[in-house]
């Protein structure tokens, strides 16, 4: 049985870009301090790195950090720390979370955005010695939830040409490849 968490088809550059460039664009939308809202941009990259690891490189997450760190103003490197710790976690899984269910890939999620809460942490905390509101713990649970809406929806458009299951073509011996 084929899981409906694969990519089925190979996905055109026009599409990763499309899609890092809307989740950059709702990062951008001034939130305030009072509600830790997940970091769209931090998930598109873990996606793309874990479904593509041979094509979205750890470069791509450093280059979207520093753009991250000039918007926010933050520490330089603060952001390319963390999108590119991130993009190298989602290569890591990419074959475990491309072969879960997209219930059981917030399980798989969880520990890796709350590593990143925690690296964001200590390295605001060294840079300022600022800490974030207890509250701010659930940014992790949120990123995760968030993660698994947005896969499927990027998984709806790349896979609405080829059909629900993939294509197998016959080999010379007979066999189903």
């Amino acid at each position: 049985m084929i899981p409906e968490s694969l990519i089925r088809s190979n996905p055109s550059w026009k599409v990763v870009y499309f899609s890092l460039l809307f989740a950059f664009l709702i990062n951008l939308i001034p939130k305030g301090g009072a509600f830790p809202f997940p970091d769209f941009l931090a998930i598109v990259i873990v996606f793309w790195s874990a479904y593509m690891p041979a094509r979205f490189s750890l470069l791509n997450g450093w280059l979207l950090g520093i753009v991250m760190d000039i918007h926010t103003g933050a520490l330089l490197g603060e952001h390319a720390l963390i999108y590119s710790f991130l993009s190298y976690a989602g290569m890591l899984i990419s074959r475990r979370i491309s072969w879960t269910s997209m219930s059981a890939q917030f399980l798989q999620l969880l520990p890796l955005f709350l590593s990143a809460f925690i690296m964001h942490s200590l390295v605001r905390y060294a840079a300022n010695d600022g800490t974030a509101p207890w509250w701010f713990i659930f940014k992790s649970p949120l990123e995760a939830i968030s993660s698994v809406f947005i896969s499927f929806a990027i998984l709806k458009v790349l896979n609405r040409r080829t059909g629900p299951s993939i294509q197998t073509r016959s080999s010379k011996r007979g066999l189903k490849i």
